[in-house]
């Protein structure tokens, strides 16, 4: 063969037979800690560890073998450095995401209430309901640049760009 080692066949703890006198659910779950003090040995890599620890979370989040997985595989988790676990490409992907997501959010967040507080201070009363709900729509669809041009409008100019069908 081209010169490549031959993988050593690892034998894996869940393979063994049962042990007499132990409940079906807590031999998986037993046999499911297995696997993951096997998975540290055979993998010294914290990156690639990771990586199966994610793969590991995710099928232990189905519940597939009926046992806390899912704790355990979080106790380990938190345990590791965040520095290891974003060594983990899946892990940078979601962290990334998550923070894109957030900033997102917040962007639209900061601008729906500055024009909400705008808003209430020119017409001089709290909203109703239907006027936040227009507003949360409107302030959804703009951008830093856009939201700086709502705020130079005047109050009748307002009123109409909150209420106008076409608005945004």
């Amino acid at each position: 063969m081209c010169g490549l080692a031959q993988p050593r066949p690892v034998r894996h703890p869940v393979a063994r037979a049962p042990r007499a006198g132990r409940r079906p659910q807590a031999r998986r779950g037993a046999q499911a800690v297995q696997v993951l003090e096997e998975l540290r040995r055979h993998e010294p890599r914290d990156a690639e560890r990771a990586e199966l620890h994610a793969a590991m979370l995710v099928v232990a989040e189905l519940n597939t073998w009926e046992h806390n997985l899912e704790k355990e595989l979080r106790s380990m988790m938190q345990d590791a450095a965040f520095e290891t676990l974003m060594k983990s490409r899946t892990f940078r992907e979601v962290f990334e995401t998550g923070k894109k997501e957030g900033k997102k959010e917040g962007r639209r967040s900061t601008i729906e209430e500055m024009l909400q507080r705008l808003l209430m201070r020119r017409m001089q009363r709290e909203l109703t309901p239907d006027e936040q709900a227009a507003l949360s729509s409107r302030a959804a669809t703009l951008d830093g640049e856009q939201a700086s041009a709502v705020l130079d409008l005047d109050t009748d100019a307002l009123k109409a760009w909150l209420f106008r069908p076409d608005a945004g």
